[in-house]
């Protein structure tokens, strides 16, 4: 379930690396697919990246399990994309 997520993000971080922006333009990518540290959805809710790669497990689980973490994920993710 992990290797699209995992190949999407290399590829986009390639594609990033050779987009020649300055550092301060450059998106950042963060997978949340399961398998993370504990402390990583947290860091993801407080810093929410430009792209959020997850799998289709992952992203039923962040909208029907109800989670306070899981919903502030999927909030701060929300709302910086507007």
């Amino acid at each position: 379930m992990n290797a699209l997520a995992n190949s999407q993000m290399k590829e986009i971080n390639k594609f990033i690396g050779q987009a020649d922006l300055p550092e301060g333009l450059k998106p950042v990518v963060k997978r949340y697919t399961g398998p993370e540290s504990q402390e990583e959805p947290q860091r993801i809710a407080a810093n929410p990246p430009d792209i959020l790669l997850t799998n289709y497990m992952m992203a039923e689980l962040l909208l029907t399990r109800q989670d306070t973490l899981d919903a502030q994920v999927l909030l701060m993710h929300q709302a910086s994309s507007l």
